[in-house]
């Protein structure tokens, strides 16, 4: 309820996050080259990765409609610059802390316990695990690596299984709100 009251960049992140379950770096370092649309995929190549190994994950409709509506009218590299955005010179991401601040700005506006970004992130792990799930997907769509034998031996990014998932979960999400996402 909170979010239509928030600017336009800090809706985006936000959806986004609520969407995917990315960290908030992810999106809020993103540049328009990460994105494939059409295919309905991100791909943050391994410079600019936690692990040093790039990661490719699937986006749900909605995201793919918000990001086409807002590429349309970027003028920058990344998808979400400064608030005060002067052009190219000034092509850079948001500070962390800033971004950081729109959990509490939505906590103040509605009253609700203290969470923060990263919280975000784990009630898409834990309520897509409740919805059906399997492990080795929830793990894909946070970005993550698998361990042991499956790191050597499974390298399959399992992209049509974090479609599905994201649809299902953006369907459970659209239930809970009463409307579209986007």
């Amino acid at each position: 309820n909170a979010l239509p009251e928030m600017r336009e960049r800090q809706q985006l992140i936000m959806k986004f996050l609520i969407l995917t379950g990315c960290r908030s770096t992810e999106i809020r370092t993103a540049k328009w080259e990460w994105f494939d649309l059409m295919d309905q995929t991100w791909t943050i190549p391994a410079s600019d990765y936690k692990t040093g190994k790039s990661v490719r994950r699937a986006l749900p409709d909605a995201v793919v409609k918000m990001m086409k509506s807002h590429k349309e009218t970027s003028l920058s590299k990344h998808v979400v610059t400064l608030s005060r955005y002067k052009g190219p010179e000034d092509d850079r991401p948001p500070l962390q802390p800033n971004v950081a601040l729109f959990s509490a700005q939505i906590i103040s506006k509605t009253g609700m316990k203290p969470w923060s970004l990263h919280d975000l992130r784990r009630t898409v792990a834990t309520r897509l695990s409740e919805l059906g799930a399997p492990p080795h997907v929830v793990e894909k769509l946070l970005g993550h690596h698998m361990a042991g034998v499956m790191a050597r031996y499974n390298l399959h990014d399992y992209i049509d299984d974090q479609r599905h998932w994201l649809a299902v979960w953006q369907n459970h999400l659209e239930k809970l709100v009463g409307h579209p996402l986007v």
